[in-house]
């Protein structure tokens, strides 16, 4: 199960699974995420009480995600925005949200910026390949980050409450000693290798049965016995 915060179309959503567990503290996790596909930082969707806030810096190829709005402003008061097909354009508006700031429908929008899409913008600042966004939204958490990347490959994910399709449940030895303990003994995991299941959509199911000869209840913990393999 994805978290409905962010958007399906959300590289993080491709990635996470391969990230590499150093450090496992139940409510968050650190990892270590060897394909460096987010650029120097990448952060989709963190929230602290009624704020949120998402941002990215020098992403791959200098390419703007369309995920994150592009866009200026300050204190509610919006001037401008940026489109990666179109460049920047003109726009003034108070205290928009990213779905009619962008002129896209509710469905569009929602495909495209997930929770974000009715969310009330504060302030943005947006530099060609860096940019953040801040945002007003409902207090219904204290914080929730189903993952961010700084320094192109430190990662790392938190919730409180606990959310599990946020951050997994991972005990492990603190940095550098890199050990996991629960919900399997092992050194530098892969997410999809403690949680087969973690944040899979069937193709990718059916492509790691496919690969894998061993039953499913072998792949590790958080496995479904009850799923078949092709």
């Amino acid at each position: 199960m994805f978290p409905a915060n962010l958007s399906p179309n959300d590289s993080l959503l491709q990635t996470k699974r391969t990230f590499r567990v150093l450090e496992g503290r139940c409510c968050g996790n650190a990892y270590l995420e060897t394909a460096c596909q987010h650029g120097c930082s990448y952060r989709p969707f963190t929230q602290f009480c009624c704020f949120v806030y998402d941002g990215f810096c020098c992403a791959p190829q200098l390419s703007v995600p369309t995920t994150i709005p592009a866009s200026y402003g300050y204190l509610g008061l919006y001037c401008c925005y940026y489109e990666p097909k179109d460049g920047f354009k003109c726009k003034f508006a108070c205290c928009p949200t990213p779905g009619s700031f962008f002129d896209l429908g509710e469905s569009a929008a929602q495909q495209r910026f997930g929770a974000k899409a009715k969310m009330t913008m504060l302030c943005s600042t947006c530099y060609g390949c860096c940019g953040e966004n801040c945002y007003c939204t409902q207090p219904n958490k204290c914080c929730f980050s189903p993952g961010s990347v700084s320094l192109f490959c430190c990662a790392g994910d938190c919730a409180f409450p606990c959310d599990q399709d946020a951050a997994p449940y991972v005990c492990g030895c603190p940095f550098p000693f890199c050990l996991t303990i629960s919900p399997q003994c092992t050194c530098l995991p892969e997410l999809r290798n403690l949680y087969p299941d973690y944040w899979a959509s069937p193709m990718d199911v059916a492509a790691e049965c496919t690969s894998y000869s061993a039953p499913p209840a072998k792949f590790g913990a958080g496995s479904d016995p009850n799923r078949q393999c092709c």
